[in-house]
């Protein structure tokens, strides 16, 4: 099938592991959208994660008509797939569907699609008759447990939120071997979290975040605020992972874990947990779905 995933062309994005996931699965994937070379979050990560897309354009470009943006020749998208909560194509001439990871703090109303496929059960546009869920998940190419010495006590990579700032603070006077830090992709990311022990996660809206899972097909005890979506995804306090109160709480927590090194039977069962929400679990979810309603012909 031939499948267009229009997003900004940001280091990382839902539109990449999209695409690449597709592609996975045997498709012709190409891409469309505005591109930020290794700028994002208001950093520069190292140009090596770069996104280039196949039709680069403008985000002032997206109300235009598909063939006045790009020569896409004879090559026909049977799907187009709108992957980002502040870029889409309005003129498109195939079926147009969302898949959006964001609808807990974006509304997505910049118009109207085939399908949307959401991320959390109580965000923006959840109650409409074509809206899925579609829980957060992890690349199986990139999220590998490698087996490694894990040498760091507690570890967080993520956008340094001031509630995520305190929990580092504390961490950093614990006493622990820890590490907070911003800006580590892909393979960096993964060496980073092979060495961790319990991988620390703060939701600022509750939400349940990629990096759960990433964490936990990686190998890590994830601890972690509690959120939203646990029970409906089926992930368990003590079980499958541990969730703290307030700082003082994660602290704790921590310590417990370690000294009692229960965190390698929670990493354990969490990681067996975490096997069948990969984004190509994802994808073909998707796929299924808008072939039941009649959006693209069964294969």
């Amino acid at each position: 099938m031939k499948i267009l995933v229009a997003a900004i062309h940001y280091p990382v994005a839902s539109g990449r592991f999209i695409a690449n996931a597709l592609r996975r699965l045997g498709h012709d994937v190409r891409t469309v959208g505005p591109y930020t070379a290794n700028q994002i979050w208001g950093i520069e990560v190292d140009p090596k994660w770069n996104w280039e897309p196949t039709y680069r354009i403008s985000k002032s470009m997206e109300g235009l008509d598909l063939e006045t943006l790009v020569s896409i020749g004879d090559w026909r998208p049977d799907l187009i797939i709108a992957a980002d909560s502040a870029f889409t194509l309005h003129s498109v001439g195939a079926p147009h569907i969302l898949i959006g990871q964001d609808n807990h703090v974006r509304d997505y109303q910049m118009r109207k699609w085939d399908a949307m496929f959401l991320c959390h059960t109580w965000g923006s546009r959840v109650d409409e008759p074509n809206a899925f869920w579609l829980p957060p998940c992890y690349d199986p190419t990139v999220c590998i447990d490698e087996h490694r010495e894990r040498d760091i006590d507690v570890a967080m990579i993520g956008v340094p939120y001031a509630a995520r700032n305190e929990l580092a603070e504390a961490f950093h006077a614990s006493g622990l071997k820890v590490f907070f830090g911003f800006g580590l992709l892909y393979d960096d990311y993964r060496a980073l979290y092979n060495r961790v022990k319990i991988a620390l996660n703060l939701s600022a809206m509750d939400d349940i975040t990629n990096r759960i899972l990433e964490t936990m097909a990686m190998g890590c005890c994830v601890l972690t605020n509690p959120c939203r979506d646990f029970e409906k995804i089926g992930f368990r306090h003590g079980i499958e992972l541990m969730t703290f109160s307030d700082t003082q709480d994660a602290l704790a927590q921590a310590r417990g874990l370690l000294e009692s090194d229960t965190w390698k039977k929670i990493a354990q069962h969490g990681q067996v947990a975490a096997l069948p929400h990969t984004w190509d679990d994802r994808m073909r979810y998707v796929l299924d779905t808008v072939r039941d309603m009649g959006l693209i012909d069964h294969a």
